[in-house]
């Protein structure tokens, strides 16, 4: 639990916390603010534009506003509510804004995690994942999960800053696209890699399998659909809308998909419609209103062109409210009316448009988180009801498309979290029907919402009740003169008799599931009441056949919705690719990437694979469940360690060591390790909390020194090892800002150089130090400025390019990828521009030997894109040097394969070097050398030898010493990247000399040896 709680406001807030500054003042112009505590001091400002007075109690944080002459209290209100510091906003007349709605506070989710599940530290403790327990835990998942998504964009305060994803989409908009080449341009990318070309590509997943069948049902699943509409003419036509995928919209009734409006700001939606008269006419409402992110919302998009282009009308209405329903008057085209809601100030309006969405003004001017909104059918002289409905028992019914209002009285209590949904009979002018999921009953009126009676019957209740505030919805057509009920909660149920008997149809939570679990969004086809869509956390299904008799049909085969929390990617095979998802368990592309498997279960969450045995995976499920497999997932094994009293996360952070790569760290608010060798985990490494009751959110090992290890946390708390996690030290100080860090980036060949991502708002989010070891280490603004600066947007990835690691780098943040040449002086937009949509990037990887860019998001699945010609490379010759080589004579003491240089020898004597291994490698294709790395593998039986890389630098025909590696009796494998002006080290011939050095020093003695280095793979990138 934080240490304060937004919910406790509404009981004191004008009691005794502020009688001994403000009692006795009068209602009228005045307002009373609650500030949020980290905030009292510094913005005790707040609104005084608005007031000719005002005064501010510290100590129960609470600022008193006298309002200026001619100021609406409405609009002051509402001005306040944008911004995240103010909690509570009252006057005389009662409270007229709180975040008791807010479901983007974190004290808020707090409260609610624990009202619906418990005690909320039990239910974030790992507990061992079964699917038969799925059910018990359902009702807080999805909620813990957004706590920890919005702790992190939030920090140091207690919800997300909307307008500050507004100002980055719109930065983003104005900022120079990302090269392509090898110039030092704003936003350098490195050349292309044949078959993917200038753009980026969707990889992924495709056709993807479920992990088991209860709660997911069967192939094909994708992500999350809220919102789906058929084209009323032509009904293989049909869009659906995904929290962060946008619109898509098929021609051919779900085979192919294709992506419309990926250059929008934001590709978030929630509801949509279809003109009944133009079917080339669709809105799309954006938000993710059913997800509770109300961050990313930018009004309606409106086409006139079936989704080829769009305009933005609302915005300046609308806020940043989502907008959750959406409907076309049957018999007027111009007349449009929504309903928003769960916005900043947790609420919103229903507004009406009259000439097609141009302009847009209240209909119903009542604050209230607005859930939806149905037309009936016409009575006998014309006239249609239409009804909404909302939070706060708000239920109003117009009888002249939306012009003017009766307010009814709703049987729904006086819901802020459950909302209700309501749908009008499609038979009989006078019947609705409203889903409550508060109340956890169907109700039924057949006098146009004067009395309403319950018809939940033999409802299937239960369990399907359990996440009434997710997955939620009423739907109601036509059928054989009957009104035909589809209800969304867990599973799907229906009615075939107007709400008389029900029945399940998706069969969700048992063996025999025909669905994905999580119900969002319905259609039935306007031609045809025997097909009907269904949208969920998987996707989108297809049930044909009617009644009691539904043939399921997944369309999700190329949907491209998922949302990826994590991504990791094979270290040579592109077609290899591992992560964890948000209700879809953990895709894993075996080497196809046209048909996806899935391992693991529940949400899937980090994942991990080793470099020098890529058999060997992990991934993770909620709580911190970990599975291994050691064989490509033929087989896995739950290694989860038992985290006691730790503050265990819901999306479980895990990180594979590059260095000594048996190892496996894990993430509490303590850091844990995991050896494969001996398959034990060490606890609470170092004996140091790492992040201050909160979580450890990235861990990074130095690739040049294994044992210097860093730590960043979402409560903005940097530490680093230099020896091997015994002990670790505080990097933090008044040059790094007190932002959650997200993504710790060390220069391969300095431990001490480190790039660190911050996450939140407000704040610069790349920040550089040069040198770690110093007492006070000092950090640099990398971020850049003004229009070549990176957008004010959580980043979540800072990811180096191989070649010029210094220079060059890519960040994923919550609105796409950038990049910079220069270090971070200038960023240039490597998102729309580059053929990405403008989707949250979690997971960046730059890969020498692929030569692919790689980006997983949340919200359209996996990506790539080439920055150069890359291909293993095998020697074209080798040999074994004899004769003198840098400073000493070389003895041949064994012999060699080409590959692995072992050296041994029953006795030494006075040798300073013992063997010398040349390999050579021709270079393919004709383009310039612009990248080359090796991969090797060391070992020696005794610490008195070192092992020797050199390179040939053609132009001046010196070896140049790459590295040594001290010896060692344990096996490491590092990737050595050669820097410097690498077209030097390659011949007019394509030549690549490496050459590989036993060293041993002459006070050796007559000791025996062996040594051995394994040069495991080799990669040059080009630019062909």
């Amino acid at each position: 639990m934080p240490k304060y709680s937004r919910l406790l406001l509404s009981a004191s807030f004008i009691g005794a916390a502020i009688a001994p500054s403000f009692a006795g003042d009068g209602a009228g112009r005045t307002l009373w603010v609650r500030l949020d505590p980290a905030a009292v001091t510094a913005k005790s400002k707040v609104g005084q534009q608005f007031a000719t007075t005002s005064s501010i109690d510290r100590k129960s944080g609470t600022l008193k506003l006298n309002l200026k002459p001619g100021i609406s209290i409405d609009d002051v209100v509402a001005k306040l509510a944008k911004r995240r510091e103010v909690l509570e906003v009252r006057a005389g007349d009662g409270v007229r804004f709180s975040h008791r709605d807010d479901l983007r506070s974190v004290s808020m989710l707090s409260e609610w995690i624990e009202k619906l599940g418990g005690d909320e530290e039990r239910q974030e403790k790992h507990k061992k994942f079964d699917p038969k327990n799925e059910e018990k835990e359902a009702g807080t998942e999805y909620l813990q999960a957004l706590k920890q998504y919005i702790k992190v964009r939030a920090y140091p305060y207690d919800r997300i800053d909307s307008e500050a994803y507004n100002r980055g989409i719109q930065q983003a908009a104005q900022m120079k696209a990302a090269k392509i080449g090898t110039s030092t341009q704003t936003g350098d990318v490195h050349p292309l890699v044949a078959g993917i070309g200038g753009k980026w590509k969707f990889v992924g997943p495709n056709n993807l399998n479920t992990p088991y069948r209860v709660y997911y049902g069967l192939r094909p699943s994708s992500g999350r659909v809220n919102a789906i509409a058929y084209d009323p003419v032509n009904t293989k036509t049909i869009y659906i809308g995904a929290p962060q995928g946008g619109v898509m919209k098929t021609t051919d009734a779900g085979v192919t998909w294709t992506a419309v409006g990926d250059n929008w700001g934001f590709n978030t939606v929630s509801s949509l419609a279809v003109d009944p008269k133009n079917p080339n006419t669709v809105y799309a409402g954006t938000g993710d209103f059913q997800g509770l992110v109300g961050a990313y919302t930018m009004g309606v998009m409106k086409s006139l062109d079936g989704g080829a282009t769009w305009t933005n009308v609302g915005r300046s209405n609308f806020g940043s409210s989502s907008v959750s329903g959406i409907v076309v008057d049957p018999d007027n085209s111009a007349i449009v009316t929504l309903t928003t809601g769960r916005g900043p100030d947790g609420v919103g309006r229903v507004w009406r448009s009259v000439n097609g969405g141009t302009n847009w003004t209240p209909a119903i001017n009542v604050l209230a988180s607005w859930s939806s909104l149905s037309y009936g059918p016409a009575d006998s002289s014309g006239k249609r009801s239409l009804y909404a409905i909302g939070s706060g028992g708000n239920l109003y019914r117009s009888d002249n498309s939306g012009a003017a209002w009766t307010k009814l009285t709703s049987p729904v209590a006086n819901s802020t979290f459950n909302l209700p949904y309501i749908a009008a009979s499609a038979v009989d002018s006078k019947t609705a029907y409203i889903l409550s999921t508060q109340d956890q009953k169907i109700y039924k009126s057949t006098d146009s919402g004067a009395n309403w009676t319950d018809t939940t019957g033999s409802f299937p209740g239960g369990y399907n009740w359990s996440q009434g505030f997710y997955d939620w919805y009423i739907a109601c057509y036509a059928d054989g003169g009957k009104d035909h009920l589809f209800t969304g909660l867990i599973d799907v149920v229906e009615s075939p008799d107007g709400g008389s008997t029900w029945q399940p149809v998706g069969l969700t939570y048992t063996n025999g599931a025909k669905t994905h679990n999580d119900q969002h969004s319905f259609a039935v086809n306007p031609k045809n009441p025997k097909e009907v869509l269904m949208g969920n956390d998987g996707g989108l299904y297809m049930g044909t056949g009617g009644a009691g008799n539904w043939t399921i049909t997944g369309l999700s085969a190329n949907l491209g919705i998922t949302q990826f929390y994590n991504v990791v990617w094979h270290p040579t095979d592109k077609t290899k690719i591992l992560g964890g998802t948000q209700d879809n368990a953990s895709p894993v592309s075996i080497g196809n990437l046209s048909k996806w498997e899935n391992v693991g279960g529940g949400d899937g969450g980090f994942c991990a694979i080793n470099p020098t045995n890529p058999n060997v995976q992990y991934v993770t499920i909620y709580g911190f469940t970990v599975i291994i497999t050691k064989d490509g997932w033929a087989t896995s094994t739950d290694i989860s360690p038992d985290t006691g009293s730790d503050a265990s996360p819901f999306v479980t952070p895990i990180f594979q060591d590059p260095v000594r790569t048996r190892y496996l760290y894990g993430c509490t608010n303590y850091l844990w390790r995991y050896d494969l060798t001996t398959n034990t985990w060490a606890s609470h490494l170092g004996g140091t909390q790492l992040s201050n009751g909160s979580l450890i959110h990235v861990v990074t090992v130095a690739p040049s020194n294994g044992d210097v290890i860093y730590t960043g946390s979402d409560d903005g708390r940097l530490f680093v090892s230099t020896n091997a996690g015994a002990s670790f030290r505080s990097l933090n100080g008044p040059t790094l800002p007190n932002r959650a860090i997200t993504s710790i980036s060390v220069d391969p060949a300095n431990p001490n150089d480190i790039v660190v991502g911050l996450s939140g708002t407000g704040s610069a989010h790349v920040m550089e130090c040069t040198n770690t070891s110093v007492a006070t280490p000092q950090f640099v603004n990398k971020s850049g400025v003004g229009s070549s600066g990176l957008p004010d947007v959580p980043v979540n990835v800072i990811e180096r390019d191989p070649s010029k690691p210094t220079k060059v780098w890519y960040v994923g943040n919550d609105i796409g990828v950038f990049s910079t040449g220069d270090g971070g002086q200038t960023w240039g937009n490597a998102t729309v521009p580059l053929g990405l949509p403008n989707v949250q990037v979690n997971s960046l990887s730059a890969n020498a030997r692929t030569g692919l860019l790689s980006a997983g998001t949340y919200g359209r699945g996996v990506w790539q894109i080439g920055f150069g010609t890359s291909a293993p490379l095998v020697p074209s010759g080798y040999s074994i040097m004899t004769g003198s080589f840098v400073g000493g004579n070389v003895q041949s003491l064994a012999a060699d394969d080409g590959n692995n240089l072992v050296v041994s020898s029953a006795t030494v004597t006075g040798l300073g070097q013992v063997a010398a291994e040349v390999s050579t490698f021709t270079v393919p294709g004709t383009g310039t050398l612009n990248a080359l790395s090796f991969e090797v593998s060391v070992a020696s039986s005794t610490q008195a030898a070192t092992e020797q890389l050199y390179v040939k630098n053609w132009k001046t025909g010196a070896y140049e010493l790459l590295k040594a590696f001290p010896g060692t009796t344990t096996r490491t494998t590092q990737t050595v990247a050669v820097t410097g002006t690498i077209a030097n080290y390659m011949s007019s011939a394509r030549k690549i000399e490496l050459v590989t050095r036993a060293l041993v020093p002459s006070s050796f003695g007559t000791n025996s040896f062996r040594l051995s280095i394994d040069r495991t793979s080799s990669a040059a990138t080009t630019s062909d």
